[in-house]
């Protein structure tokens, strides 16, 4: 994908909050094998997302796993995540297998919570 438009940001924060607003739980999968670096338009558009839904995502997502098949970039993303506070659990994986396996996991929990 490379470095993504202001179009393609946009469109994906509006699915973004058309998830949100579905009400349902829901887990995030970002596969970054193929991804550019971050532009000043999607960092301002993702901070302002997720200071207008924090609290909402908080409910409704029960986590995001980044995958990042480059072992360095996951050291370096497992390191950022340790200090930047997030309103749900992130999950950094080496394959989308492992991404896809964690957020079944984070699914049937939030099932389990519920019956």
């Amino acid at each position: 994908m490379g470095i993504p438009s202001e179009a393609q940001v946009d469109r994906f924060i509006a699915r973004a909050t058309e998830h949100l607003g579905r009400g349902e739980p829901y887990v995030v999968i970002f596969d970054n094998a193929m991804a550019g670096r971050a532009t000043s338009y999607m960092r301002g558009r993702a901070t302002a997302w997720l200071e207008e839904h924090g609290e909402a995502l908080g409910k409704r997502c029960l986590g995001t796993a980044l995958v990042f098949r480059n072992a360095a970039l996951r050291f370096v993303m497992s390191a950022v995540m340790l200090v930047v506070r997030h309103p749900v659990p992130i999950r950094v994986c080496r394959s989308m297998d492992e991404a896809r396996a964690w957020s079944e996991e984070q699914l049937a929990e939030a099932r389990r919570m519920v019956v």
